[in-house]
């Protein structure tokens, strides 16, 4: 199966295109993935793009790609062709996941697709993860930090930081932080959402 993530190769892909070095990306996966896909876990993924982190995803029984670009969905199952009966594509209008059942999910994952996302959509996007996730499961999310120099320098980031997260988290019903890292990466932070 795929998913292994000890090949060299898959790690230097990070560096270049999300600007990710080798330990960086194996601390995320190792750290943010590999402890939250249970034993028949249903994973939904918020824009899988090209396949990138949907490789280290698919330890997943079922696995629930959310993307705008529904162009992507062909890729993908040609990507992973042995495990395309284990995916559901779901093409979202915006920041909804309106035709994902409540409650069904056990465990949310989004890298590099927060970090453009502006406060008023990641609020009704967590809204959405709160509303699908299984009592007690998580979410793993990565969001831009404008405090930080390269996250500042990024016109393409959105204008978060680490303590407005913080706020908006704290008055968002059902979701608890579970871990908020800030220190790991230098443009963005990670963090870990658990619904209660």
């Amino acid at each position: 199966m795929g998913g292994d993530p000890s090949g060299l190769q898959r790690g230097d892909f990070f560096t270049r295109f999300f600007n990710i070095g080798n330990k960086d990306f194996y601390n995320i996966v190792n750290k943010y993935i590999k402890p939250y896909i249970v034993s028949k876990a249903t994973v939904l993924e918020i824009g899988p793009g090209g396949g990138g982190w949907t490789n280290y995803l698919l330890w997943a029984d079922r696995l629930i790609l959310v993307d705008i670009n529904d162009e992507f969905f062909s890729y993908l199952s040609k990507t992973f062709l042995e495990h395309k009966k284990k995916f559901i594509f779901y093409t979202t209008k915006g920041y909804e996941l309106t035709g994902i059942e409540s409650e069904s999910v056990d465990f949310v994952f989004s890298f590099s697709v927060f970090v453009h996302i502006e406060v008023k959509g990641i609020l009704q996007y967590m809204h959405e993860i709160a509303r699908v996730l299984k009592n007690n499961s998580v979410a793993t999310i990565q969001y831009a930090d404008k405090t930080k120099l390269m996250g500042f320098l990024n016109p393409h980031f959105s204008n978060m930081t680490y303590k407005k997260m913080e706020i908006y988290i704290k008055n968002l019903p059902r979701l608890k932080i579970v871990e908020h890292n800030g220190r790991l990466l230098n443009h963005s932070n990670i963090i870990v959402l658990q619904k209660i």
